[in-house]
């Protein structure tokens, strides 16, 4: 039988460091400069695959405790789920605050597709 091992009271710290440092990188690259040709762009897309990231390891902490029995993936379920949340919260804040005339954050019907609102046409012909 295996020994049964305590709390460990390093992996919701350890989890949330890690979970940080695509920010902090992020952070730094704007800083520098070396986010590319768009890096509001970059940004929002790095932000986004990382809550995305985030909501999958959360949701798979129970399938695992199910199929490995491993009980440390339930400690860390929480607050896996709440920074997907928060990482999802600063890709919206992010894009609502770089909105210009032509991608607004409101939802007032003139949004592009993937917002609230209308679906604008194009009037540009492709020959």
């Amino acid at each position: 039988m295996a020994a049964r091992r305590g709390p460990r009271p390093w992996l919701n710290p350890g989890v949330l460091v890690g979970a940080s440092a695509p920010l902090l990188s992020i952070l730094l690259r704007a800083r520098s400069g070396a986010l590319g040709a768009n890096p509001i762009a970059e940004a929002l897309n790095e932000l986004g695959l990382m809550a995305l990231v985030l909501l999958i390891a959360s949701l798979a902490c129970t399938p695992l405790r199910t199929l490995v029995g491993w009980t440390w993936p339930i400690r860390v379920r929480r607050l896996l789920g709440l920074l997907a949340f928060a990482y999802a919260i600063a890709r919206r804040a992010g894009r609502c605050s770089c909105a210009t005339s032509t991608t607004p954050c409101v939802a007032d019907g003139s949004a592009p597709a993937g917002s609230f609102g209308k679906i604008r046409s194009s009037s540009r012909t492709f020959a």
